[in-house]
């Protein structure tokens, strides 16, 4: 087995192990009691979704609290709806081949990447 694949078998494994004892654990402190505890299982909701939301954060890397402020939301609705156009005329053979090949091959380029292209094929 490769060494790569082996410890990303590890990570997932620990991840399920983690996901698991959050579960359990949430199912043994409300047991019968679901409804008498509703105050308390609201605090154990939050930090239920806490112990969540840092797996999420540690294993895959989402999750996070961006703090956008309304401008950069709105920048970023922009930029996702400037993608699914861009997707649609890719997908659709709206657009030349060469045209299309040259985005598949630099739309995840960051920035200066795509620059340092553009002066190598002048």
């Amino acid at each position: 087995m490769d060494l790569e694949v082996a410890y990303a078998f590890a990570q997932q494994s620990e991840l399920q192990q983690n996901i698991l004892e959050i579960y359990n654990q949430f199912e043994n402190e409300l047991g019968e009691y679901r409804e008498e505890l509703s105050l308390l299982n609201d605090i154990n909701n939050q930090e239920l979704a806490s112990k969540l939301r840092s797996l999420m954060i540690e294993y895959f890397n989402i999750g996070h609290n961006w703090n956008f402020s309304k401008k950069q939301i709105c920048l970023l609705q922009k930029y996702y709806e400037a993608n699914i156009l861009l997707s649609r005329c890719l997908y659709n053979d709206l657009i030349p081949n060469y045209i299309s090949e040259e985005v598949a091959e630099t739309i995840l380029l960051p920035i200066a990447e795509i620059e340092k292209r553009k002066q190598s094929n002048s």
